[in-house]
């Protein structure tokens, strides 16, 4: 009876964790989704708002930076743009407003208003997502 008694615990204990840990890998999963989602929101801001100076298309963004300020509550996100320019952003939350915060004037014109980017690049737009 005891033999039978310890079994079943011990298959409620292993029942626990393995449902434990499917909700916490879909929870993860989840997570990387909304990161992925949220830096292609950035980087359609930054092709329909950014224009290089030197008047090259934008053909490659890599996300450097993308994490949460605590202490602000703001995200910074870094990018660095055709291997060559780097500029910063930040945002309260997902799917607010995207800021430039740090740029370089000799190197990037901010457009007011969106432009919807008439490039043939646009399609090839290449994105080097930031892992969590």
């Amino acid at each position: 009876m005891k033999n039978k008694r310890k079994y079943f615990v011990c298959l409620g204990i292993v029942a626990v964790c393995v449902i434990g840990g499917l909700i916490l890998f879909n929870s993860l999963k989840s997570k990387e989704e909304k990161y992925r989602a949220e830096q292609d929101r950035v980087a359609k801001y930054l092709v329909n708002h950014i224009e290089l100076v030197d008047d090259y298309p934008i053909e490659k963004i890599e996300f450097i930076e993308f994490k949460k300020d605590n202490m602000t509550g703001f995200w910074w996100i870094t990018t660095t743009i055709n291997n060559k320019y780097t500029i910063s952003l930040s945002e309260r939350n997902f799917g607010e407003d995207v800021q430039v915060s740090h740029y370089s004037p000799a190197e990037f014109k901010i457009r007011e208003k969106s432009v919807p980017n008439t490039n043939d690049n646009a399609d090839n737009l290449e994105i080097i997502y930031k892992e969590d």
